[in-house]
């Protein structure tokens, strides 16, 4: 029964001997236990088990991975699952920025507050991996997998835009044929995004009108262009914070979608690399709850 072992804090090891992981051991205790994992396996072997062990709340303290890993753990359990929580402390934390959750000390203090209630999530599931914010392939994978660590911890979000300049002129097509229900999509891409939540690479509103509560993935399709093109598309989503204002790009939602990649492409599920060439991604309609 959900709520025996109270509140369960999955820490990326990361985190831990920061500013955040600091600010966490000095908050008042109550029925809480910190769990500090050293791998994505190890965050989500900690969620499972926390969730099986009656936690009435499992809080992600990490990035995008972390949260991607907290979240397979619970969905490895049967219903009663316990109320997820976050605190961003990553690099990027687009899933958090999408959940309006953007300082890790302000969260903690209204998770003490009690200041946070619960919500629908839905979550996209990627041949059995899930992705709580975004699935890209191509030219935005390819830049996260770039990014030097050392950039990332120095920068945080912006070395992931800094990468993106760097490498506007090295873009690689990749050919890709996709199908829904209303779509039969083959050509040359330079770039798939599939969200739930709107923000990806740091800050980037690259599925703007996604919603993690109407049981639909975002589906945006970025063809081959020449660069003058991929310029301007890249000010529309710098700037404009939309890039469906090009008018090359396709926006489409769904509750599923197969993608088969035709030549090799990189891909990045939340931030964390991802291997495959078929891919069968299904929207999960509201399995858990987020504290917001």
């Amino acid at each position: 029964m959900v709520g025996d072992r109270g509140e369960v804090f999955v820490v990326s090891e990361h985190v831990a001997d920061g500013p955040v992981g600091a600010a966490l051991l000095r908050a008042p205790g109550g029925a809480r236990e910190i769990v500090v994992c050293g791998s994505p396996d190890a965050v989500e072997q900690a969620a499972t088990e926390a969730a099986a062990g009656g936690a009435s709340r499992v809080v992600a303290v990490g990035g995008d991975g972390t949260v991607r890993a907290v979240v397979q753990g619970l969905l490895a359990v049967r219903t009663p699952r316990p109320e997820l929580a976050i605190v961003p402390a990553g690099t990027a934390n687009d899933a958090a920025r999408g959940l309006g959750l953007d300082d890790p000390f302000a969260v903690l203090e209204r998770l003490e507050a009690g200041a946070l209630t619960p919500h629908p999530l839905d979550v996209n599931v990627c041949n059995g991996q899930c992705s709580v914010n975004v699935l890209s392939i191509g030219t935005p994978a390819r830049v996260t997998q770039a990014t030097p660590q050392e950039s990332k911890a120095l920068l945080g979000g912006l070395a992931y835009v800094l990468q993106g300049i760097t490498q506007l002129a090295e873009t690689q097509p990749f050919r890709a044929r996709l199908h829904a229900d209303g779509l039969q999509w083959e050509g040359s891409a330079l770039a798939l995004y599939i969200g739930n939540l709107p923000y990806a690479g740091g800050g980037f509103r690259v599925c703007p009108d996604a919603d993690c509560t109407d049981g639909l993935l975002d589906l945006l399709i970025v063809p081959e262009m020449e660069p003058g093109e991929l310029l301007a598309l890249f000010g529309d989503t710098a700037l404009l914070g939309d890039p469906r204002h090009h008018e090359l790009v396709e926006h489409h939602r769904f509750t599923s979608l197969a993608v088969d990649l035709l030549d090799e492409a990189p891909i990045n599920l939340d931030g964390e690399p991802f291997e495959g060439r078929r891919l069968s991604i299904d929207a999960l309609s509201r399995p858990l709850r987020v504290l917001r």
